[in-house]
């Protein structure tokens, strides 16, 4: 999950693992965020949900993971949809800033 995006290109095998993959993850995402997000926020738990979001972000810089992204959370909490796809857009802007800017130089 450390790259923004595939350098090299997949076989339909290769995707569909990785769609499987993605589909696992977000799996354990979206409880572990509701749990964190619905209890007490103690100073651990708030510790604990920056993690998750850090991860989910981590996730979401990945072009591969955003675009297969519409087709994962379908059946999760519709909060944490709503969540993740923010968090994807958000990258996704992150990433298109940087990289006009870039053109720049």
């Amino acid at each position: 999950m450390t790259q923004a995006q595939s350098t090299t290109p997949v076989t339909p095998d290769q995707f569909e693992r990785r769609a499987v993959l993605f589909g696992i993850l977000i799996s354990i995402f979206e409880p572990t965020s509701v749990l964190v997000y619905v209890t007490t926020r103690s100073r651990q738990t708030a510790r604990l949900g920056q993690t998750w979001e850090d991860d989910l972000r981590a996730g979401c810089r990945r072009r591969d993971f955003r675009d297969l992204l519409p087709k994962l959370p379908e059946g999760e909490d519709p909060d944490f949809q709503a969540h993740i796809r923010l968090i994807a857009q958000e990258e996704a802007d992150a990433r298109s800033s940087s990289e006009s800017g870039s053109s720049r130089d």
